[in-house]
């Protein structure tokens, strides 16, 4: 009988669960959120796989949203609120925009309100007098302020800030995760606040970001956000330090920010070395209440001023009081005047003009200049510099000290405020705009949140903030109350302090912030210890320690996440004297033996052991063996007898003491009152979520209205339709219009799609026969020609099966005859009879081969011609019965059953054509293996005709006339039979354009003939010299622009971008073009692009290759940017230079190598006879590098060494950032070599440049071990761009070296391969560059299309090279320079930068000890 047990998991089942999980939980929060949380605008930048670093558009798609949120009450017919139901909330600029109409119910400029009290608060004072309309009240038991709102019950809650805060935020995650995708979840959030927010305001926000459903990661300093994005594209030096100021001027408050910048080497993972990069905040300096709305309020108080000395304002008595205590009034005001405030930052002079303000018929003008806008801020003046100043002094420096002021936020704009600026200074020149002034922060909060979250890796930023207020801690001691200060205001954050305290019992201590501003001492967290008098108990019992020996500590910091004083260790220690060994028996024996001490730590033998710790643990061990024993034996005696020798050992015990951690100061929120503002949001959430609902069901009946109504009068409906259907359509629209305006505008969302389902009921019958008239002749045709296939395919098995019978016949009744003969020649040459003769043998076997069997058997022909038997008698049938029925009656025959049809059969014969695909084992194992594996660049296929075809995996993208006489549609596609295509039997008429002739060495070609020479005058395009046949889906025509065109020149790299977005929009480029050939291959190598780089092409690749990296996200994808090499004007070479700098830029982000190629290279050697006009001559010389460059991720695997493209890139990239080689090459005439063997050669002609690769050997000694510097051979053929020189010294990081020619064996070169398998860590280590080399006997050989530019020899013997080098840093930095001077001034810090950042990868790195291109021109 079985047993019964719990199952359990095998260890791989555990893990792999676990993997999954930790997986899938990756995916889930792989997308974070940076908010610039500002007074008047909020800010967001995502940061998620697909999408690096983005700013989230609002639902207008703008790039801010207004920090503002309005309760629109719902309104029924008698135009009165209804209570019951929740307001729509509106958001930012729209909710703005009804505050004249609801001053009671638009929520603005919140941010100023966070954690602060009601009662005798000037900020509380003067945010009531700027919106009279809102009602505010104190919150009940934290006296904190709340609003309550007009639109909803009066025994309805109030909202707290926190609350309508919240609502704000849930809104910008909401267009955030409209903006990630479907399916995105947003949680991770890293938000700015100002230095001075104290620990209320900090826990206000986190408050509000819980409540919107988000986990705040991080809170980050204004200034620190913005100095965090200033550092992600500056690198800064090791040596001397750089000291910016941040001035931070927004709506509500202005801050200052002296940060310090600097590069620091640090220990990387082995025996690396890392330099990042460090922004430390020095000093804070702020102002809480000056901003751009202090000087709207200056503009309002004037018009307020000049409104009420008007005469009709004067004359009914009106005071300014009662104007401000009027909330529409105020609400139309302010809004004005912070518009005026910056227009006067543009203009000197600017005026504004109401109607019914106050009263419904008063009018009123106004106007003001910018002097006295300028005059009314002087009363600022000292204000705007006292945070410089503030921030100075907390740092400890002087203006003299600082690099540069950099500006942010929007009221910097404002030209007084610069001028203060300057007279803080001294001079302009240290005020900078460098950073963008409204979005600086928000990507520097996005760059943080990117930073925390594991998903991301992003440059090394250590990134550090001060404490802002100083921090102490209180508590009572022998019954006084003690006070020690903490950290200071500049304390930085994350640095812990153990803080000594003499208590022996159970106490409680607060840690406090002084806040200048507020009380003295502002409490933050209360902690209560809660084992403190049993921990000191266990020391005095235990160990015997005296209370005077006890120390209790703690040890503090200041929170990563909030910058909040928090406790994260308490202990109780004490010294007590005996054994610091804690170790086992083991321990004790690897002792003994001298193990297990560290270095310099070892004592004599007989001082090593403790009696007390040996004989303790070896009580748990029952048994041993006589090895054990004897060594326990001798342990036993040593310790004892050497016991009175050793002193005594001093140690230190600890025990923890745990404790509870008490926010205080503000009465926190209970979990009670927390759910409810919960609950009351998701409701807030379900009522919206219902209303657009239900406006989107009347939209939709309202839509489908119009639409039956022109359907009416539509031609193919009404042929479809008969008179008594069109009646009662046009009085069921007509009736659905009716109740719209009248009670419908108040109808649920059910009672609205019930009545779209009427219309639907009446309309969609017809529209069916309507689409169903034009789908039908489509699909039955191409069921007609899927049934003549199939005709044709059980004719061509019936030949073949009738071939093969007769071809059985003869070779049977040759066999018959051929046995007969033998036999009589055996039996009258007897004597012979033991002899062999192979010949005769051979000649017979060849005879009497038996004919292979016909690859189709009778049961494939019988199930093909039941299939088409059965789909053609259904068609008759259904066809028959369709005839019959007018345009208006319902079809019998749908076009979904045409399609379903052709499918089976489609499906059917593929099958049956599929076997024909498979290749004949034997003639397999008979031809000869050829080095390169052709399976990898091309596919097997079926033509039209059925016949094998091989085709490259390619799609090519040109424009219209581009692809010359060549057709999507060649030969081997075009099926023959009738080329009748439509269904119209009257007279056509075709006008089409007259084709391009195919060269007569196309047409010697098609024909099977010798082709003609070819020459540069007869090669027009790059199809007359094309060996190669392609599937339709690789040709791909761009029609929106033309070659050549002088009208729509396709030049500008903007032209390339635009396309390809236009392209994918419409189509899907990925999916329509790439996807078929991915999803064909078992596995796929790599992805290569070749495309030009310094036209439209490259903007059309950028977008092309980054789809492609998210779509294929760890795939290899190779980039060869070509650039033309012919002289051109100077307008026009810089607009190449910048569009391969703009593709340089964009490319080599996505891509994991980029190959800028100069065609042809600047520089050519004696024995190159090339045309740098023809286009056919340096595609040819292009070509022979890149084609034997790529040989090796060709190479048959089992034979040869194989490179594929992911291990090639392995040895260029070596830092992790070298993602840009160069490409060289040299071409060596195989036939002047025959007669050397492969390890003799030498170069067959006398240009100096090409060294032999055995002669430069070289040792270097690296620590213990010495690396052979590698052999790099310097090639006469640079095709890096700008590479025109020879003679400059270059380091080289890493190589890949391609020889390819006549009897060179990788066998012959193991040496290599010992190299790569067992040097390749070491030279990593030493500095020294990665070589890769890889060795082919196959030279190229010389087709009819290739042009003698070479050789006359019919192969050639070619040498490559891809190379990582300090060059490339050379070529970069000449793009920076070009951009400089050409790129619009939005764009072109980005890309300066950038391609500053590019430049340093090949500017840091190891000295090889090798330097390229020694040899001189």
């Amino acid at each position: 009988m079985p047993t019964y047990e719990r199952r359990r998991f095998s260890n791989l089942a555990i893990c792999l669960s676990v993997l999954s999980l930790f997986a899938s939980t990756a995916s889930a929060a792989s997308a974070v959120l940076g908010i610039d949380l500002g007074t008047e605008y909020i800010k967001a930048a995502l940061v998620k796989p697909s999408i690096p670093l983005e700013i989230v558009l609002t639902k207008d798609s703008k790039r801010k949203e207004y920090a503002a949120l309005a309760f629109k009450p719902v309104r029924s017919k008698s135009s009165a609120p209804n209570p019951a139901i929740l307001p729509e909330r509106i958001y930012g600029g729209d909710a703005l925009a009804l505050s004249a109409r609801f001053p009671g119910d638009v929520y603005s400029n919140l941010k100023p309100l966070l954690g602060l009290m009601y009662r005798d608060n000037e900020i509380i004072t003067e945010y009531k007098s700027r919106h009279p309309g809102l009602r505010l009240v104190e919150t009940k038991e934290r006296g904190t302020v709340s609003f309550t709102s007009e639109s909803l019950d009066k025994t309805e809650a109030p909202f707290l800030v926190e609350e309508l805060l919240a609502m704000e935020l849930k809104n910008i995650k909401g267009n955030a995760e409209a903006f990630a995708g479907k399916g995105s979840t947003i949680r991770d959030v890293v938000i700015t606040i100002p230095a001075f927010y104290t620990a209320e305001e900090r826990r206000a926000v986190e408050l509000a970001a819980d409540l919107a459903e988000l986990r705040v990661i991080a809170l980050v300093t204004d200034g620190l956000a913005v100095g965090l994005n200033y550092a992600t594209s500056r690198t800064f030096d090791e040596g001397k330090p750089e000291y910016h100021l941040v001035f931070d001027m927004g709506a509500g408050s202005t801050t200052a920010t002296v940060l310090r910048f600097q590069g620091k080497t640090v220990k990387d993972v082995g025996k690396f070395n890392k330099t990042v990069q460090e922004v430390q905040v020095m000093g804070n300096g702020w102002d809480r209440t000056l901003g751009g709305d202090a000087f709207n309020a200056l503009i309002l108080d004037d018009m307020l001023d000049k409104f009420a000395e008007t005469k009709r304002i004067k004359g009914e008595g009106t005071s300014t009081k009662q104007i401000r205590e009027h909330g529409r009034t105020m609400a139309k005001l302010w809004k004005e005047a912070e518009r005026l405030r910056q227009v006067l930052s543009a203009n000197t002079e600017t005026s504004s003009s109401f109607e019914g303000l106050y009263y419904d018929d008063v009018n009123f003008k106004y106007k003001l200049s910018r002097t006295d806008f300028e005059n009314m801020i002087t009363q600022h003046a000292e204000r705007i510099q006292n945070p410089i100043k503030q921030a100075l002094d907390s740092a400890k420096l002087e203006i003299a000290d600082l690099e540069s002021i950099i500006l942010h936020g929007g009221a910097v704009r404002t030209p007084y405020v610069q001028k203060q600026l300057e007279s803080a200074v001294g001079s302009a020149e240290k005020i900078r705009t460098n950073v963008n002034s409204d979005e600086a922060a928000v990507f520097g909060a996005a760059f943080k949140a990117a930073e925390i979250s594991p998903s991301f890796r992003v440059k090394e930023i250590r990134a550090s903030d001060i404490a802002g207020y100083a921090v102490g801690v209180s508590w009572a001691s022998d019954g006084k109350e003690r006070d020690q200060k903490l950290f200071l205001s500049s304390s930085q954050v994350g640095k812990e302090k153990q803080v000594p305290f003499k208590v022996m019992e159970d106490f409680t201590f607060e840690l406090t912030q002084e806040v200048p501003e507020s009380a003295p001492k502002s409490p933050v967290i209360q902690i209560q210890t809660q084992n403190l008098t049993l921990s000191v108990k266990e020391l005095t019992d235990k160990y015997g320690c005296l209370p005077t020996d006890i120390n209790t500590k703690f040890s503090m910091r200041l929170n990563h996440t909030n910058g909040l004083p928090e406790v994260t260790l308490g202990f109780v220690s004490c010294e007590v004297i005996g054994s610091d060994k804690k170790g086992g028996v083991v321990d004790d024996v690897k002792g003994f033996f001298g193990f297990g001490s560290r270095k310099g730590e070892q004592s004599p033998l007989q001082d090593e052991v403790s009696d007390k710790a040996f004989d303790v643990e070896t009580d748990s061990y029952t048994t041993s063996s006589p090895a054990e024993s004897k060594i326990s034996e001798t342990l036993t005696t040593s310790t004892k007898s050497e016991l009175t020798l050793k002193e005594p050992v001093k140690r230190t015990e600890v025990v923890h003491v745990s404790f509870l951690a008490i926010p205080i100061g503000l009465p926190q929120i209970n979990a009670v009152e927390i759910r409810r503002m919960k609950d009351r949001l998701a409701s807030f959430d379900t009522s919206d979520r219902s209303r657009l609902l239900r406006e989107e069901a009347l939209n939709t009946l309202e839509a489908y209205t119009y639409k039956a109504r022109d359907l009416l009068i539509d031609e193919d409906f009404v042929a479809a339709s008969t008179e008594n259907q069109r009646a009662e359509i046009e009085k069921q629209f007509i009736s659905a219009s009716e109740w719209l305006y009248g009670d419908g505008a108040d109808a649920t969302r059910d009672t609205l799609k019930a009545r779209l389902k009427e219309l639907r009921d009446l309309v969609d019958p017809v529209q069916i026969r309507k689409e169903e008239t034009k789908k039908r002749p489509k699909e039955i045709k191409s069921l007609q020609e899927a049934l003549d296939l199939t005709q044709n395919l059980v004719k061509m098995m019936k030949d073949q099966s009738a071939k093969a019978s007769e071809a059985a016949a003869m070779a049977s009744s040759i066999s018959s005859s051929q046995t007969t003969s033998t036999s009589t020649k055996t039996t009258q040459a007897d004597d012979f009879a033991d002899l062999e003769d192979e010949t005769f043998t051979t000649s017979i076997s060849e005879a009497t081969k038996v004919p292979d069997a016909p690859m189709y058997s009778t049961e494939d022909l019988l199930e093909l011609e039941k299939t088409y038997d059965t789909v053609q008698e259904w068609l008759e049938s259904k066809l028959g019965k369709q005839e019959k029925l007018s345009p208006s009656d319902d079809p019998v025959i749908l076009s979904t059953d045409l399609a379903a049809k052709s499918k089976e059969l489609n499906r059917v014969t593929m099958q049956l054509l599929q076997k024909k695909m498979k290749p004949d084992p034997k003639l397999k194992s008979s031809a000869p293996l050829s080095p390169v594996d052709h399976d990898i660049h091309f596919r097997q296929g079926i033509g039209a005709d059925g016949s094998d075809t091989y085709l490259p995996r390619t799609v090519i993208y040109d424009l219209k006339g581009g692809f010359g006489s060549l057709r999507q549609i060649g030969p081997l596609y075009e099926a023959a039979g009738d080329n009748n295509i439509g269904t119209w039997n009257g007279n056509t008429a075709i006008q089409q354009q007259p084709p391009i002739t195919i060269s007569s060495y196309q047409q010697s070609l098609d024909n099977g003939l010798p082709p003609p020479p070819l020459t540069t005058s007869t090669v027009r395009y790059w199809s007359d010299f094309n060996h190669l046949f392609f599937h339709p889906r690789s040709i791909v025509q761009l029609n929106d622009y033309s070659l050549n065109s002088t009208l729509m020149p396709f030049e500008r790299w903007e032209s390339g971008d635009d396309l390809f977005n236009d392209l994918d929009k419409e189509h899907d480029l990925l999916d329509r073009d790439l996807r078929l050939w991915a999803e064909e291959c078992d596995q796929i190598q790599g992805i290569q692009f070749f495309t030009g780089s310094d036209d439209a092409w490259g903007g059309f690749a950028a977008r092309y290759v980054e789809k492609v990296r998210d779509e294929y996200g760890k795939v290899a994808i190779w980039v060869w940017g070509l650039e033309e090499g012919q002289k051109s004007t100077r307008e026009k070479q810089l607009l190449k230079t910048t569009n391969a700098a703009r593709s340089l830029h964009a490319i080599s982000g996505h891509a994991s190598l980029y190959i800028p190629v100069l065609e042809p290279p600047s520089r050519l050697p004696d024995y190159v006879a090339l045309d740098r006009a023809s286009q056919w001559h340096t595609s040819a010389l292009l070509s022979t590098a890149i084609e034997s460059m790529t040989l090796p991720s060709r190479l048959r695997a089992s034979e040869f060494k194989r490179g594929t493209l992911d291990v090639l890139e392995a040895s260029l990239n070596v830092n992790g950032n070298q993602r840009i080689v160069k490409l060289q090459c040299s071409v060596i005439d195989c036939q002047e070599e025959d007669d050397q063997s492969p390890s003799t050669k030498q170069p067959s002609h006398n240009d100096s440049r090409v060294s032999d690769r055995n002669t430069r050997q070289a040792q270097v000694g690296v620590d213990e071990f010495q690396v052979a510097t590698p052999d790099i051979q310097p090639l006469d053929m640079d095709f890096l761009p700008s590479a025109s020189t020879f003679n400059t010294k270059s380091r080289v990081f890493g190589v890949v070296e391609s020889y390819r020619e006549a009897g060179t064996d990788s066998k012959d070169h193991s040496d290599e391969e010992y190299d790569e398998h067992f040097m390749r860590k070491r030279r990593r280590v030493a500095g020294i560059p990665l070589h890769e080399k890889f060795y082919t006997p196959l030279p190229i050989a010389s087709l009819t299309s290739f042009p003698p530019i070479l050789s006359n020899s019919p192969t050639l013997a070619v040498h490559t090279s891809l190379s990582t080098t300090s060059s490339i840093s050379t070529r970069i930095k000449n793009l920076q320079e070009v951009v400089k001077t050409t790129v619009s001034l939005g764009e072109r810090e980005t890309l300066y930068n950038d391609l500053g950042e590019l430049a340093e990868a090949y500017d840091e790195g190891w000295s090889s000890g090798y330097d390229e291109g020694e040899e001189e021109d």
